[in-house]
């Protein structure tokens, strides 16, 4: 039964995160819109990004809660309502609906880690854990994908608020469609009650306090902190340092973006065969290698190198995801990947808030973003050898 129920699993938790990933896109990427209409200032609607990230990373830390109290698939109908109502309050056009919508897209987004591996960890052996969590993570770029193709094009037949409210009514459609698997889904629970405590502070507490977790979550930080800072800033990078268009810029980070999509499958099917913590050392390394290589990036350099710096950031920087939640399921405690994982979302978003705001202050400091991307390449580079250690540990007590 929970063999046939597996595909049910991913199709839902892949499609909801797909979704709600498209719904978080719609205010930056209709944002020439709607900064006029608001009276805001560039600057503020890039702060949205930053409210969402807040509230997810607290979102997520409540989700395991969410989740025993009313089953993963009724916590996905949530998500996607609240995607819904995030987009709808930017009918009232007020900076106070601005702030609110943030709010409520960060409360869709960040239960959907959290919720989804608690039902997936039901499904999935050692054996296919790394590759069905790779699998699900790919909704960030297909959602991603899809939202910068469909909402631009409604924006410019329907406006930016016809776009936004175009995307609440996929999320309320979803919201409906997941629900008619709950039973088949939540209905089976979870086979081990949770041992110890629960709850938002037992998120962080078990990562602190396990040898097996606690690299994971550093790790976290440090790549998260450099995967978002790239995709923030890279193509922004190449139309001041290269001299190139928005549009070739932009085609690039797409490069990107598509390389995470094939490369997050294709390492999971790594990782299912060979040691996981080996395997993220290796993507951490590469992260490090195509961030310290954008720190001397110079008009006279060949175009085809700058597409290989995007391939190999897409192959690693955004590609470590689905693994590292795959481990902290493994990790868990009986009963607490929900905990586990949530744990590890917070670290991931908290890695999301500071990458950007380091690289912005460094190069405001220094006038240059050279040392702002050394930085950050050094800071992939942190959690390697802790990995690589973790890894060796565990072989030697196992023989």
């Amino acid at each position: 039964m929970r063999v046939r129920s597996l595909p049910k699993a991913i199709t839902a938790t892949l499609g909801v995160q797909a979704i709600i990933v498209m719904a978080s896109l719609v205010v930056p990427l209709t944002a020439a819109g709607i900064a006029p209409g608001l009276g805001l200032d560039p600057h503020l609607v890039g702060s949205y990004a930053s409210l969402t990230f807040l509230a997810a990373a607290a979102a997520s830390l409540a989700t395991p809660q969410w989740v025993r109290r009313y089953g993963a698939i009724r916590v996905h109908q949530i998500m996607l309502l609240a995607a819904a109502a995030g987009l709808v309050v930017l009918l009232a056009e007020t900076l106070a609906g601005f702030i609110l919508s943030a709010l409520l897209l960060g409360l869709a987004y960040g239960p959907a880690n959290p919720a989804s591996s608690s039902m997936l960890s039901r499904y999935t052996s050692s054996g296919t854990r790394a590759r069905v969590f790779a699998m699900k993570q790919t909704a960030v770029p297909l959602g991603g994908a899809v939202a910068g193709f469909v909402v631009p094009f409604l924006m410019t037949r329907i406006g930016w608020l016809g776009a936004a409210l175009a995307v609440a009514a996929v999320c309320f459609i979803g919201a409906i469609l997941v629900g008619g698997w709950r039973h088949a889904l939540d209905g089976q629970g979870d086979d081990s009650p949770p041992v110890g405590r629960t709850g938002a502070v037992a998120a962080l507490r078990l990562i602190s306090a396990s040898a097996s977790l606690r690299p994971l979550g550093i790790m976290a930080v440090c790549f998260a902190a450099t995967q978002f800072n790239f995709t923030a800033v890279f193509a922004a990078v190449l139309v001041e340092r290269m001299r190139w268009s928005p549009i070739q810029a932009g085609s690039t980070l797409s490069i990107a973006m598509a390389v995470s999509a094939a490369s997050r499958l294709g390492w999971g099917w790594v990782a299912d065969h060979a040691p996981p913590r080996f395997v993220l050392a290796a993507l951490g390394t590469m992260m490090a290698a195509a961030t310290l290589a954008c720190a001397f990036l110079a008009p006279a350099w060949p175009d085809l190198v700058v597409y290989a710096i995007a391939f190999l950031s897409g192959a690693s920087g955004s590609s470590w995801n689905g693994l590292a939640l795959s481990e902290a399921a493994h990790f868990a405690p009986t009963g607490h990947v929900g905990e586990a994982t949530a744990g590890i979302m917070f670290f991931i978003y908290t890695g999301a808030l500071i990458g950007p705001a380091l690289f912005s202050l460094v190069t405001s400091v220094t006038g240059t973003v050279t040392i702002a991307f050394l930085l950050l390449g050094l800071l992939a580079l942190l959690p390697v050898p802790l990995l690589l250690w973790a890894e060796y540990r565990a072989a030697s007590s196992n023989p």
